[in-house]
């Protein structure tokens, strides 16, 4: 990482635009966000696309078995994540 400090007058607006594109850059490179984040679905919302009790999702996601994302005390999952984690949960037969 370079070090180097260059002091100009540069005003905060341009400053802080700098910041945000070199945030995101890295982010990106990094593979923490991507292009086009995808929309978030609600508890219910997951259940019934996945054919499964609200009850099921929560019990996925206390045992850390589905990502989950929780905002104002709400939780959210991206389609995409929880199928890629459905790829690894067994289901148990009887």
């Amino acid at each position: 990482m370079n070090k180097q400090i260059i002091m100009s007058t540069v005003d905060i607006e341009e400053l802080t635009r700098a910041v945000a594109e070199e945030v995101v850059k890295r982010l990106r490179k990094e593979d923490l966000i991507t292009p086009a984040d995808e929309p978030l679905v609600k508890t219910k919302d997951l259940a019934k696309e996945l054919k499964v009790t609200p009850q099921t999702i929560i019990a996925w996601e206390k045992a850390g078995k589905i990502p989950f994302y929780r905002l104002a005390n709400k939780v959210f999952f991206k389609r995409s994540e929880v199928v890629e984690a459905m790829k690894k949960i067994t289901v148990k037969r009887f």
